[in-house]
């Protein structure tokens, strides 16, 4: 399942960059939001580490962004 995953990531890649400037200019307010979850890590078995979901919502072109993060510095958003 992992590589049809990454599959279906890589074909989506060309559409990600779009969406997120369209969500991420021209607007005056927009909402985000940050849930921790937990990752497993591909070079230990069993190994997890901790991520964040990032949530970037405009509401004058009423578009969503999910992206994923290590951390929650203040760079992403």
């Amino acid at each position: 399942m992992g590589d049809w995953f990454n599959g279906t990531c890589k074909l989506m890649h060309p559409l990600f960059e779009p969406l997120e400037s369209q969500i991420l200019e021209n607007t005056d307010y927009l909402q985000a939001d940050e849930s921790p979850i937990k990752v497993q890590d591909s070079h230990k078995v069993k190994a997890l580490h901790q991520g964040y979901i990032w949530l970037f919502r405009n509401l004058q072109n009423k578009l969503v962004l999910f992206k994923y993060d290590q951390g929650r510095s203040r760079i992403l958003p």
